[in-house]
């Protein structure tokens, strides 16, 4: 037993001499100087070894999004001067035993000594690609994480921030210059870990709890679907991306942007509104004649349509289908989740066509007064089958007819007609305008002496003067909400 141990400690000591006598003029084993290993070179070996190394000197720095940028020794001036502190490293570790240095990897730091060109180096930099960006690299500022409709989910979630690769250049310069001092032949910038502050960074991360928060607010606010049936074949829908887009959310408390939501409800109205519009059509003498004004046509009841869509969003939805909803977004979830309203108009037409508003009346089916013949012509089914004289509203102020696109509005046998100095009672009245124009027999005209000026001297006072005869006539062939054009 004693000679087992003794064999065993003069293994011991000659392997360990024989450490020493192999190192005795060689670097320790493990030993690095940066991203070289000198492990049992000799001083001279190591320093032939580094002195090549700067002799081509290069720095490659990687960047975000396959970035890239080369320094060469040449590019800036660079050089070193390494032998007294490589000599006193070396010293320096041959002051303890070689054998006491065996283990794991021993980064040696010299001092290199290392000058440069600064005003090369910041030229370099601030001019280079992946900083200031190009058609090949290009550079894209950070962007918070912040809520967004998710088109594939179907709701509100937290889109993750955006790092963009725009480099904070002071930062981007002491990185550089740290590395070109140690003489390191790679920088990494794309490594956050190593390098932490060398990008801009976003303001806001996903991480942050009030993002979640909204989230939580928000979903029950905008998840549902409020519907008009506008006709047959056209419904408007308001769905959960476009209520969001009116939401505000402070404090954990969602409110919504009043003035947006009107000026929604606004465009809208305006989308299907036809009265007003200039209209052309073949009069009797096949001339295209085009009319504008009047009160014909589609309009939707603006402060209707408002107070629907905001009781719509004010209503409590059940938390059970909206849960429902967003664990599977199908049709029958949304249809679950759908407020309908009925469309509230205060005008309506004969036909919608959103191709062209201005085909929204009967065109086989109408009424036409021409004021410059003093005419009235009555069309069915596409052609002139009444025509009679008329006397319009003598034309001086608050007296003559206006011209426009309008629509029967009632027929009453008998009327008192009332102004500021006259009262007139009639038959045959046919309404045209709600401020008082219509048709009406008027015997007390000199039917005989008409002419096509006659209403100069002799006109209304806004009113379609008729004889008679075709008043009635009138009366008779003229439809509740039918196109009257006068022009």
């Amino acid at each position: 037993m004693l000679i087992a141990i003794i064999a065993t400690f003069v293994a011991v000591v000659s392997i360990a001499f024989g450490i020493h006598i192999y190192y005795m003029n060689r670097w320790y084993p493990n030993t690095w100087i940066g991203d070289r290993n000198v492990s049992g070179m000799t001083y001279e070996e190591s320093s032939d070894l580094i002195n090549k190394v700067f002799d081509n000197y290069t720095l490659s720095i990687k960047a975000r999004n396959d970035g890239s940028l080369t320094i060469s020794k040449e590019d800036i001036d660079y050089k070193v001067d390494i032998q007294n502190s490589l000599k006193e490293q070396y010293d320096k570790q041959h002051d303890s035993l070689p054998i006491l240095s065996l283990g794991g990897k021993k980064q040696v730091a010299i001092n290199l000594n290392a000058t440069y060109d600064t005003k090369k180096l910041e030229t370099l930099l601030s001019q280079s690609d992946i900083e200031t960006g190009s058609d090949s690299y290009p550079v894209s500022q950070p962007k918070d994480a912040k809520v967004v409709f998710s088109q594939e989910k179907k709701y509100l979630v937290i889109q993750k921030e955006d790092l963009g690769n725009t480099l904070d250049l002071n930062e981007f310069t002491k990185t550089v210059e740290t590395s070109l001092l140690s003489g390191r032949e790679k920088l990494d910038l794309s490594n956050e870990k190593e390098n932490p502050n060398v990008y801009v960074k976003p303001e806001i991360y996903s991480t942050e709890p009030e993002l979640q928060s909204k989230v939580d607010a928000c979903n029950p606010v905008v998840l549902r679907w409020i519907t008009w049936q506008i006709n047959d074949n056209i419904t408007e829908t308001v769905g959960p991306e476009q209520i969001y887009r009116w939401c505000n959310y402070k404090n954990g408390k969602v409110s919504f942007k009043k003035k947006a939501i009107e000026k929604w409800v606004e465009k809208l109205c305006f989308k299907y509104k036809t009265v007003g519009v200039t209209r052309t059509f073949k009069n009797h003498a096949g001339k295209k004649i085009s009319v504008t004004g009047g009160d014909y046509g589609w309009q939707l009841v603006y402060d209707s349509m408002l107070k629907q869509l905001n009781n719509a969003l004010k209503k409590k939805m059940n938390a059970d289908k909206q849960k429902a909803y967003m664990e599977n977004p199908e049709s029958e979830q949304e249809k679950a989740l759908t407020i309908k309203k009925k469309p509230k108009y205060a005008n309506t037409a004969f036909q919608m066509n959103t191709d062209d508003k201005t085909q929204d009346w009967d065109t086989k089916n109408f009424t036409e007064i021409s004021l410059a013949d003093q005419k009235v012509y009555v069309w069915r089914k596409g052609k002139v089958v009444f025509t009679c004289k008329t006397i319009s509203g003598r034309p001086v102020k608050d007296r003559q007819t206006r011209t426009g696109a309008y629509y029967i509005k009632e027929h009453q046998p008998h009327r008192v007609l009332r102004g500021d100095n006259y009262e007139t009672p009639v038959n045959n009245w046919v309404r045209i305008m709600w401020t008082g124009t219509g048709f009406h027999a008027a015997p007390w005209q000199a039917w005989s002496r008409w002419t096509k000026d006659y209403y100069k001297t002799r006109g209304s006072h806004g009113c379609l003067n008729l004889s008679v005869p075709d008043s009635k006539k009138i009366y008779d062939l003229v439809k509740y909400r039918e196109m009257v054009f006068i022009y």
